[in-house]
């Protein structure tokens, strides 16, 4: 995922995607078919939350302009015909907001986190972002350093380095697209406004609030958006059907530390039960302790405790609207037998649990991990908005009530049939580092 928050840029790490809608939400459709969703942090904070989504991700990149889809995000709150880019940064300052722009695989997000009593003027703002942005030629100019540059902090990023790459080697295109634009990129500042009037069509729209009241959110979109929304029109950005590919990819890295991953095909958001089962199996797994010096008693946290050497073991579930992933990253000294020996124990704990399924307290510890995660999710803002996200663009997105009901639910036999789904798979694996220490899978 990347990241814009004014007046500064960073490249955010990858996480977990939730697979639950978020409890007391409201969803409405303003025409002409643009989306409204709200929801309560249940608290009486003075501060909301308002985010545009828009389906502009990178999965969405037209043949011969990948990286189109960064170069629009950086065009976040640039000068548009009613407000200059200074006057934005100047107005938001004044009122002591926050505004932020991140980019995904699937959706581009520009969110405005304010007072509860400032949100007409940044749902304004919003409206300016997605319909009256110049996408002046000189701006695309110096676009083009600054995008470079965030391309190669994240090539600098090991870490970042080695998600990006597991995609594509996972779905080669669509999910698989990078979320950067390569140095020699081919994006032209035409095929930058087409792709915008492409994305910023109602259909592909939906305006997420919350601690907004949700008749007032409905209001402003008819107000600030809809003239506008009915004027844009339009099919849309497309993309087919993702097909998961797997391989292996090896790349050079600097000495010291080798980064790997390795993952199977997962569940996505369409497919609510099997998600939960596999995001259980990730829990089973583990590898991050619960306290922040404790060695915690997952199977990975002991495998790398048992190992030594400096090695850490985590497992990772990415989901998307219709796949995922799901595997373990490893961090190992450049030892070529130490990082095999973690890699063949992931392989031998994915086999054992396919074969007889997790124990009793592996399974509870796992399920009440998710739990928590789940429902710490519904306490921030961040969060709601998430959830709220997925809600709109995924039918099938089930309640944090029914998530939680679906996780009492889960057996040992519905996860280990998870595990065997993953096994079916092609396995996905980039390692980073030295080249002739890292092993085939």
């Amino acid at each position: 995922m990347l990241r814009t928050t004014l007046p500064t840029a960073r490249v955010a790490r990858h996480s977990r995607t939730l697979a639950t809608a978020t409890s007391g939400a409201q969803l409405t459709q303003v025409n002409p078919g643009f989306h409204v969703a709200t929801a309560s942090t249940g608290s009486a904070s003075p501060v909301a939350s308002v985010s545009l989504v828009v389906k502009a991700g990178s999965r969405y990149e037209p043949n011969g302009q990948a990286g189109v889809a960064h170069f629009l995000k950086s065009f976040a709150f640039k000068n548009t015909q009613s407000r200059s880019a200074f006057r934005i940064i100047r107005e938001a300052e004044n009122q002591g907001g926050v505004l932020s722009a991140t980019l995904g695989r699937e959706h581009q997000v520009y969110t405005a986190q304010c007072f509860k009593e400032d949100v007409p003027y940044f749902t304004d703002v919003l409206a300016n972002v997605a319909f009256e942005t110049r996408f002046a030629d000189y701006e695309f100019r110096d676009a083009q350093p600054q995008v470079v540059g965030e391309t190669m902090a994240a090539r600098a990023n090991g870490e970042v380095r080695l998600f990006d790459e597991l995609h594509r080697v996972a779905f080669n295109r669509g999910l698989g697209n990078s979320l950067y634009a390569g140095p020699y990129n081919t994006v032209t500042h035409d095929g930058l406004k087409q792709f915008a009037k492409q994305a910023f069509v109602p259909s592909q729209m939906a305006l997420v609030g919350v601690n907004v009241e949700h008749e007032q959110l409905n209001g402003l979109v008819a107000d600030v958006f809809g003239q506008q929304a009915t004027a844009q029109g339009g099919a849309g950005l497309e993309s087919s059907a993702t097909e998961y590919v797997g391989g292996q990819t090896l790349l050079e890295g600097p000495s010291g530390q080798t980064q790997f991953a390795l993952a199977y095909q997962s569940s996505g958001l369409n497919s609510a039960r099997d998600l939960l089962a596999h995001q259980v199996l990730c829990g089973v797994l583990g590898g991050s302790p619960c306290t922040k010096w404790g060695n915690g008693h997952s199977l990975l946290a002991q495998t790398a405790q048992n190992l030594g050497h400096g090695i850490q073991m985590q497992s990772f579930q990415l989901s998307y609207s219709d796949a995922g992933l799901m595997g373990v990253y490893v961090q190992a000294p450049q030892n070529g037998a130490q990082l095999t020996e973690a890699v063949n124990a992931t392989q031998s704990h994915l086999q054992k649990l396919a074969e007889s399924g997790p124990t009793g307290d592996h399974l509870q510890q796992a399920v009440n991990r998710v739990k928590f995660t789940l429902a710490a999710a519904q306490g921030t803002l961040e969060g709601q908005a998430a959830q709220l996200q997925n809600q709109v663009f995924n039918a099938q997105a089930a309640s944090l009530q029914d998530s939680l009901a679906t996780l009492e639910t889960l057996s040992a036999k519905d996860v280990q049939a998870a595990a065997q789904s993953l096994l079916k798979s092609k396995p996905t694996s980039v390692g980073i580092g030295n080249i002739s220490a890292i092993p085939r899978v």
